[in-house]
């Protein structure tokens, strides 16, 4: 598909995150700054590509799902779609749950 969304997502999340020694330290930062970029409404609006997504500023709880994990991986952590379509990443010995913000575990079910 399209992969113009890699460079927009790498400059604003590598910044944040390069210095991070732990890569759950680093997958905090990344969904803070998310959440303060993107938020979360139902029904969504419209497509979600990730590119919609990120220019909008909004997406449905999958949609934002889509772009954690597509900004985790353009900053350099390996993540991945759970079979419930939660992010993890990888944390050199398994896969675990990607930290979630308050107010995204408060709306998830």
């Amino acid at each position: 598909g399209d992969m113009n969304w890699r460079r927009p997502l790498w400059e604003s999340f590598y910044p944040r995150i390069r210095k991070e020694s732990s890569l759950e330290a680093a997958a905090e930062i990344a969904v803070r700054h998310l959440r303060e970029r993107v938020r979360i409404v139902e029904p969504p609006g419209s497509a979600e590509t990730i590119v919609e997504i990120w220019q909008r500023g909004s997406a449905s709880e999958r949609g934002f799902e889509v772009i954690y994990t597509a900004a985790l991986r353009s900053a350099g952590v390996p993540a991945r779609l759970s079979p419930q379509s939660k992010t993890e990443f990888w944390n050199g010995v398994e896969w675990k749950p990607a930290p979630r913000p308050m107010d995204v575990a408060a709306g998830s079910k």
